[in-house]
Order: C-alpha cells, then structure tokens, then sequence
C-alpha cells in the first residue's frame, strides 16, 4: 500500500515539475512602468499622467530642448499652448502599443499609440541622470492602401 502511493506520488510530481499537461491558460503579466524620470518610457508615461491630469505646468517641466538643455520658464510658458493642444488631443486615452528605439545612448525614440488611433512619437534624452522629452510629433496612424488589382473582376 505504501509503495502505491509512493508511486502515486512521484507520478503527481513529476508531471506537477515539468508541465506536460498544462490546465487553462498561464496569465500574461504586462510589465509596469514607474512614472518617474529615471527612464525614457517613464517620463513619457509621467507627461501624460500630467496632461491627463490637466497639470500642463508640470508636464512643461518635462521638456528640453533638442540639443540638451533645459528650457527656461519663458520658454516653457510659449509652449504653454501647443501643450495644451497635445492635451485635448490624447485626453484620457489608454495605451493600447508602445515602440521604444534606441537612437543613441541617451537618446530614445518612443512610439505611442493611444486608442488604437492616435500615434505620438516622442523622442527623449537623458539630461543629468534624468530622462527629458525633447521632441513629440502626434502622427496619423498609417494604414497600408489596399491592393485593389487583387478585387478587379474581367470585363468584356
């Protein structure tokens, strides 16, 4: 008896340790991005938690310049406007893709879809151990023209 159910029991285990039969289906886990700006990804997230929380002061402290610098307040307060324009854009919209494209060491290219419909490509740059937004570009999403020579029917 006692060795049946030692039996039993390497039977259990062994098909326990290598998952031969595999009931249901394993949940995928989405990785999580911190909003700080300790990387490329999580600034970005953090300027569209502070667009969506219509805090356009702040998502403006996440700008710079192209080549590197800071921007200053006179600076941040021109771009006041087109910030807000990017806002009423991409309001409340959920991440549905993200792209992210090493440009150089410091330098990312993150491409965003947002709702499956809108596309924002953000380039940023790590400035003094920080991640910055240096460029954004909200862009159509493209979608491939159909081959209508396949469709075309003969006429006589």
């Amino acid at each position: 008896m006692k060795i049946c159910n030692l039996i039993l029991l390497l039977i259990i285990l062994t098909f326990a340790g290598c998952e031969i039969f595999v009931i249901g289906h394993k949940i995928e886990v989405l990785p999580t991005v911190n909003l700080t700006q300790e990387s490329a990804l999580g600034a970005v997230y953090l300027f569209k938690a502070e667009l969506d929380s219509n805090n356009i002061p702040a998502a403006s402290q996440i700008l710079a310049h192209k080549d590197g610098s800071m921007m200053s307040a006179i600076e941040r307060y021109e771009n006041y406007f087109t910030v807000a324009r990017l806002k009423r854009m991409l309001y409340m919209r959920q991440v549905t893709a993200v792209e992210v494209d090493t440009l150089q060491s410091r330098k990312f290219l993150c491409n965003i879809e947002y709702d499956y419909m809108k596309l924002v490509g953000y380039q940023t740059a790590q400035i003094a151990d920080r991640w910055y937004i240096t460029e954004y570009s909200p862009m159509d999403v493209i979608i491939e023209p159909l081959d209508y020579s396949k469709f075309q029917t003969k006429t006589k």
